[in-house]
């Protein structure tokens, strides 16, 4: 009987040792320190500080727990960029862009819109009429989460215009 590996018929393999590269990111990373905004699935959002960057990555220091996938939008930057967390270490997460920088749909700045986000606000209340109870209580309080988000905008609009003028 023969043996199912003998040195006559093994090949010499490569160990990927990691000690020997720790960066192992596909392009190199530039270190800044800028905000930025997650936006997630379910329609919430956070914001975010920027340690990082490189053409497939970023790292993000993030309060809270945070879903795998996600949009991040980085301060002085128009492009949403769709997000998946590779690593997680205390406040910090780093996350791989998911293929090419999409263009967005809309600029970031009517993205802040309210009229933008009221659509949010009118969706859930949709959403509420054919949930069931404990989903709609749910909805309806993200609807009103909107609408807060809305006055607030709305206000902070105010106290620019009046400060440019």
């Amino acid at each position: 009987m023969e043996p199912l590996a003998s040195p006559v018929h093994t090949k010499p393999v490569e160990i990927d040792d990691r000690r020997k590269n720790p960066d192992r990111r596909e392009s190199p990373r530039r270190r800044i320190l800028r905000g930025g905004r997650t936006f997630w699935q379910n329609g919430d959002s956070s914001e975010c500080i920027v340690h990082n960057l490189s053409e497939t990555g970023a790292q993000l220091q993030i309060r809270g727990p945070v879903p795998k996938n996600f949009d991040l939008i980085i301060d002085d930057d128009e492009l949403p960029r769709s997000c998946c967390v590779v690593w997680r270490q205390a406040g910090r997460i780093g996350v791989r862009f998911q293929g090419p920088f999409r263009e967005a749909s809309v600029s970031r700045a009517s993205a802040r819109k309210p009229l933008s986000f009221r659509q949010y606000a009118d969706e859930c209340r949709m959403l509420a009429k054919r949930a069931a109870q404990p989903d709609r209580e749910i909805l309806l309080k993200m609807a009103e989460s909107w609408e807060a988000i809305i006055r607030r905008l709305q206000k902070s609009t105010r106290l620019v215009k009046q400060v440019s003028c």
